[in-house]
């Protein structure tokens, strides 16, 4: 490991201070293998405990930028599933949108047109008959009274009509009841229709609502185990080159000795 800051500079010039003066120290004293060992000892456990504290004084310089770094990814994780959920919240609103207002063009059009023939339909079905039973008995009464007696045919022609008109009211009071029954019965089925169709649109688009949140849960799980492997790779490469730098520092200290 070279040492490049000022603090490793005085580490390293006060080992080989220390290793000169052992040295010149044995020379003078019968035992000069022991003392060498003996400081040799000491100056190893100096200079791991040295190392070991530099080491864990700059990891835990790394911690605040390691937490900014954690804020930053759940902030991106958080604005990116916000934006996901909103897109596909308005991208299905639209189609459900979409459904309802083709169901209630079909259900204006339809009534637009029942609208549109309702006058022909009570013309030809309704009036034209009444009135061809009215000119028909009109007819009639008109050809007895030619052949009876005048007072006793306009009488009896009253009472016939009057009795036909109140057919004739009945008769239309009658259709126009059916009518309106069968247009409210028609209404209803339509309206049955809708809500079967309404029931089913929202169940096949909230299934595909989980669908995508499934897919985008599965999505953040791989970018999650991806970005954990970069950093498992990133932290053994660190442990690696610092344990490599370590050792080049012990291989100079023990060159050093030599000088």
């Amino acid at each position: 490991m070279k040492l490049k800051t000022v603090k490793g500079k005085l580490i390293a010039g006060a080992v080989t201070v220390g290793l000169v003066s052992g040295i010149g120290f044995t020379f003078a004293n019968t035992d000069a293998g022991g003392k060498l060992s003996d400081w040799y000892d000491a100056a190893f456990n100096n200079t791991a405990a040295s190392i070991e504290s530099q080491v864990s004084e700059y990891a835990e310089g790394k911690i605040p930028e390691i937490e900014e770094r954690m804020a930053q990814n759940e902030e991106y994780v958080t604005e990116n599933l916000t934006v996901k959920k909103n897109s596909e919240a308005r991208i299905h609103k639209n189609e459900i949108n979409k459904a309802k207002e083709s169901h209630l063009a079909a259900l204006e059009s339809e009534k637009q047109e029942i609208l549109d023939d309702m006058g022909r339909k009570f013309y030809q079905e309704v009036f034209l008959p009444g009135l061809n039973q009215i000119q028909t008995a009109a007819a009639e009464g008109l050809e007895q009274a030619t052949t009876s007696l005048t007072g006793f045919t306009n009488e009896k022609s009253e009472e016939v009509i009057g009795d036909l008109t109140n057919q004739l009211n009945t008769a239309r009071d009658n259709a126009v009841a059916e009518l309106e029954a069968a247009i409210e019965e028609a209404q209803a089925e339509i309206r049955a229709a809708l809500e079967s169709q309404e029931e089913s649109s929202v169940y096949s688009l909230t299934q595909r609502v989980n669908l995508a949140v499934s897919d985008l849960k599965q999505s953040m799980n791989d970018i999650s185990k991806a970005l954990v492997q970069e950093q498992f790779a990133l932290i053994e490469a660190t442990a690696e080159q610092l344990t490599n730098d370590a050792k080049d520092a012990l291989d100079n200290v023990v060159a050093g000795a030599d000088e």
